[in-house]
């Protein structure tokens, strides 16, 4: 329990552990500048205890991402991972999605340093908004296949 003046703050108990573990994932490409390094100063900053960084090459598709199932292995039911963007997730909407739902499945929480993720703070929404995100990622796929089909004829 820590006291501030007159208040008091209980530190929440979940899963039996009071402290949680924040690591970050910073996805790189092999043409960026600095290597990354603006990426990981801004996850060590925010008070990731350790930074697994990727170094993707753009001209090779399907490549798999190891450092991100070794930041993922680091990780225990509650903890979270942290990422600049959303987009570092993965090169697709596909894969950002996947990866969502199977940390999502692992208790894993998720939060970008844009702010406009945090799953900690969606609770019981979390999945719901991943589902929403699959559901828009099928309906611009469709669109998309559409305009190509009509391209053709």
């Amino acid at each position: 329990m820590v006291e501030f003046d007159r208040f008091t703050f209980v530190r929440p108990v979940f899963l039996g552990r009071t402290r949680f573990k924040s690591v970050g994932f910073a996805r790189v490409s092999s043409f960026e500048l600095g290597g990354g390094n603006e990426q990981i100063s801004a996850l060590k900053a925010c008070g990731c205890t350790s930074v697994f960084k990727e170094v993707i090459d753009e001209k090779i598709t399907g490549q798999r991402m190891r450092a991100f199932e070794d930041a993922v292995e680091n990780l225990k039911e509650g903890d979270e991972l942290v990422l600049l963007s959303l987009d570092r997730l993965g090169r697709t909407m596909v894969e950002v999605i996947t990866r969502l739902q199977e940390l999502q499945a692992r208790g894993i929480h998720l939060r970008t340093l844009d702010g406009l993720v945090e799953t900690k703070l969606l609770g019981e929404f979390g999945l719901k908004i991943i589902y929403l995100l699959r559901g828009i990622y099928e309906v611009d796929r469709s669109i998309r296949l559409e305009g190509n089909l009509e391209k053709l004829e």
